[in-house]
């Protein structure tokens, strides 16, 4: 029995997986909703971490349009903060260093800046408000990445944050 509900719980978590390595963002995205829509698992701490994992590559889907991509990466950051909350060990995040975070604040700030050289103002101030937002969190948490060093006052990120 309990073998069977492992194996329930595994069977999204690879479909994820193949869909992310087949690059199909938006059938990731269709398995990760469902499996967290499902209530016995909205208190499963994987549940939060595969939406957040699956919705922070939103900025590499084509079929979203530049709205859209900004609320996935919102939802992103929001259930990956969940998943944490959910999982005081966070084995998962530890595993690639808390890498997600890294990841969507870079994607934010050059989402930003892509959409401030379109004229699009509004989404480029939306987008370097949340990478501030994602600096301020690695900062409070004590992250550190080996391929940047982030620090208090990133003058460029507050001047387009307003």
């Amino acid at each position: 029995m309990l073998a069977s509900g492992l194996w329930a719980a595994a069977q999204p978590i690879d479909e994820i997986n193949e869909l992310l390595t087949k690059k199909d963002y938006a059938g990731a995205r269709g398995v990760a909703d469902k499996y967290i829509g499902e209530p016995k698992n909205q208190s499963k701490p994987d549940a939060w971490f595969f939406k957040g994992f699956t919705y922070k590559f939103c900025f590499n889907d084509a079929t979203l349009d530049a709205t859209n991509k900004l609320s996935k990466g919102e939802e992103s950051f929001a259930a990956l903060k969940k998943y944490l909350e959910l999982e005081p060990r966070q084995i998962r995040l530890k595993l690639d260093n808390y890498a997600s975070f890294r990841d969507l604040y870079f994607d934010f700030y050059e989402f930003g800046i892509r959409q401030f050289n379109e004229k699009e103002y509004d989404q480029a101030y939306r987008s370097f408000k949340k990478a501030l937002e994602i600096k301020d969190f690695i900062l409070e948490k004590k992250y550190e990445y080996k391929e940047v060093k982030y620090s208090a006052l990133d003058t460029n990120l507050v001047v387009n944050a307003g």
